[in-house]
């Protein structure tokens, strides 16, 4: 459509162009058209350039300015938006999001038409309200068509709607594509263009408030490292657990510059950093003993419980590694993922390491002295691939190794235990506990008939006296020596008779050496022949024979040991031991048999008060073996005289308790 004005005194009517219309100063409320860019009347634009690189943007009351978008706020476009159907959901949309409206309706109570843009000035929420979002109108009024489309051109700022278009800025004749802004060169010129690639870089960007990440990552990219280093005294806080990934293989750093202080339970397995150094591949749960070190990276090698050169295992390996290359070693905690059908192990199975097989477990504790004895764990999980084995014991096996049968652990000069045989501990080694008197005999042999025997091992001393002899029957011998036990002998094939002081006759069984006051002859030897006294060897036995006539005499501060009743026979009836297994009450007192010992059985009905004879009484050596088979009374033991152990009674109260006194002639003793 055209526009024609009849000037007054002109013949002619001539058109206007915008130039005579803007030298009158011209104002329109309607939106014009300059170079394809809509100006609406109710926009006031800057009369100056702004900077290279600066946007416009309004304050929300008509006014637009050149300023520096910031990345903070920044608008991002999110296609369109049906207000019909309320399609996309908005509630979760952030600040700077914006939607272009295809569908006219309402949001909000909000009327929205086609081409209408909606922007987020916060981050939404369920229900989304009109204070959270800003509509811009994008409906297009009236433009001077009539003017422009004559190809008019002013060189005269034209104020069209309210919004002033100065005649220094070349606006673009091209629209540019979805989410650029106009920038300016600074020069009078504007032009459309990507946000992001125009902001100049904030090499020390710094947050209004909390980051919000919105559910995202934060990442790096080509391995780069992300540094929270807070200025000063300011911490890391983590308001959350810090879980790893699926790699299960990530560590606190190179352990040069690694440390960590920890306050609380820990929660997962204590390992080490170690280099296999087994000369082949090394199996995720084998067991491994440190064999050396690798700069600072201990070496290890595959444990096997038969050489203390390869044990204690320090562990479990973690991951299998191929020779010299590094791994992980679990020390205490679990080993998970492990197949625990590899060694068979089964259930809550005690792990061993193996003395069979290097580096191998077992369920069973290897046997005899030449191996040794390690638990380095319990399978709490068996399965052919999530089986699970805790780890500990790890660096020490058992200080008491195995030991073989008829041994015993000894203490040597380094004061360690090693095994020797029970025989080669000699009796002077135990210590007579009990204070008792030595058994000596009184008398002389030839009080004693039959044949004398020694026990195993036992020595005869037959004194220091010439005429002291030991005789042998045909049958037996001496032990065998060797040369350095004969000394003063003469040189060369020398007969015993051969010697000056010896003079031989005609030796018969059973004769002896006997000196005769001038040379040793041969001669029979009794009993009669020997004096003084006799002292067996320690632990010789003194067989007195069969026959009823022979007899062990015994002065008077000798006795005999004590020994149980199956060793006294042939005893009279009158001198027998009382055995007493009635169920009295009250009090109960108990005579004395001297010489012999006696055995109380006590099966009270009621609590009962035991009256012992005095100590004195029953005389050195004298015993008592008492036992309460009641659980539901006791017995008061209370001698007439002397003390049980140091106190005037003791109280047997539990049902199967039993006790032996023992007299030392004043007072008793619990033995």
């Amino acid at each position: 459509m055209g526009i024609s004005f009849s000037i007054p005194g002109s013949s002619a009517a001539e058109a206007d162009t915008l130039d005579t219309v803007t030298t009158r100063g011209a104002v329109t409320t309607n939106s014009i058209q300059v170079g394809g860019v809509n100006v609406a009347g109710n926009y006031a634009l800057p009369t100056a350039d702004g900077t290279n690189g600066q946007v416009l943007t309004t304050d929300g009351s008509g006014s637009l300015s050149f300023s520096t978008v910031t990345t903070t706020g920044a608008l991002s476009y999110k296609g369109s938006y049906n207000a019909a159907t309320s399609t996309p959901s908005l509630t979760t949309a952030l600040k700077g999001d914006f939607y272009l409206i295809s569908v006219a309706g309402t949001l909000a109570g909000v009327s929205l038409s086609v081409g209408d843009h909606i922007v987020f000035n916060q981050n939404s929420s369920n229900p989304v309200t009109a204070a959270m979002f800003d509509v811009i109108d994008n409906s297009e009024a009236d433009t001077l068509d009539t003017v422009t489309t004559r190809g008019a051109v002013t060189t005269n700022s034209i104020q069209v709607g309210g919004v002033n278009v100065a005649g220094n800025y070349n606006l673009p004749t091209v629209d540019g594509s979805a989410n650029q802004v106009v920038t300016t060169n600074g020069s009078g010129s504007l032009s459309f263009s990507t946000v992001l690639t125009d902001v100049v870089q904030d090499l020390s960007p710094q947050l209004g408030g909390p980051l919000d990440v919105n559910g995202q990552s934060i990442t790096s990219a080509a391995n780069g490292d992300i540094t929270l280093d807070p200025n000063g005294t300011g911490e890391v806080i983590l308001g959350a657990d810090v879980v790893p990934d699926a790699d299960a293989t990530h560590d606190l750093g190179a352990e040069a510059t690694r440390w960590a202080q920890i306050h609380g339970d820990l929660n997962g397995a204590v390992q080490f950093k170690a280099k296999n150094d087994s000369g082949g591949v090394l199996n995720k749960g084998q067991a491994v003993y440190i064999k050396g070190v690798s700069g600072t990276v201990p070496t290890v090698g595959l444990a096997r419980a038969n050489s203390t050169l390869t044990m204690p295992a320090f562990g479990l390996a973690a991951n299998s590694a191929n020779d010299q290359a590094e791994l992980q070693v679990i020390t205490f905690g679990n080993l998970s993922d492990y197949n625990t059908t590899t060694y068979s192990l089964a259930l809550n199975d005690t792990v061993y390491v193996s003395a069979a097989t290097a580096g191998a477990l077992t369920s069973s504790a290897p046997s005899t002295e030449a191996n040794l004895i390690q638990n380095i764990g319990r399978v709490i999980r068996a399965d052919a691939s999530a089986g699970i084995v805790k780890v500990g014991g790890a660096g020490r096996s058992n200080a008491v190794p195995n030991l073989n049968d008829g041994q015993i652990f000894k203490g040597n000069a380094s004061n360690q235990a090693e095994s020797v045989a029970l025989s080669s501990i000699g009796l002077s080694s135990f210590n007579n506990d009990l204070g008792l008197a030595t058994v000596a005999a009184t008398g002389a042999y030839s009080d004693l008939s039959g044949t004398p025997t020694l026990g195993t091992a036992a020595a005869l001393d037959v004194g220091a006296g010439a005429s002291n002899v030991v005789q042998l029957d045909g049958s037996a011998r001496l032990p065998a020596v060797d040369g350095s036990q004969l000394t003063n002998l003469p040189s060369g094939a020398t007969q015993l008779n051969d010697l000056s002081d010896v003079t031989i006759t005609g030796a018969a069984t059973g004769e002896v050496l006997r000196y005769s006051g001038a040379a040793w002859v041969d001669a029979t030897l009794a009993y009669s022949d020997l004096s003084g006294t006799p002292t067996l060897g320690t632990a010789a036995a003194l067989d007195v024979g069969a026959s009823a006539s022979n007899v062990v005499q015994l002065d008077g501060s000798a006795r005999l040991p004590a020994v149980d009743g199956s060793q006294l026979t042939n005893l009279p009836s009158a001198s027998a031991p009382s055995v007493t297994s009635a169920s009295p009450s009250g009090a109960y007192t108990i005579s004395t048999h001297a010489g012999f010992e006696e055995i109380y059985l006590i099966t009270p009905s009621a609590n009962i008060v035991v009256n012992l004879p005095a100590a004195s009484a029953a005389g050195v050596g004298f015993r008592y073996n008492i036992k309460n088979l009641s659980g539901a009374y006791s017995l008061t033991l209370t001698p007439s005289s002397g003390t049980i152990d140091g106190a005037s009674t003791r109280v047997i109260d539990t049902q199967y308790e039993s006790l032996t006194l023992l007299s030392d002639g004043t007072d008793y003793y619990i033995v």
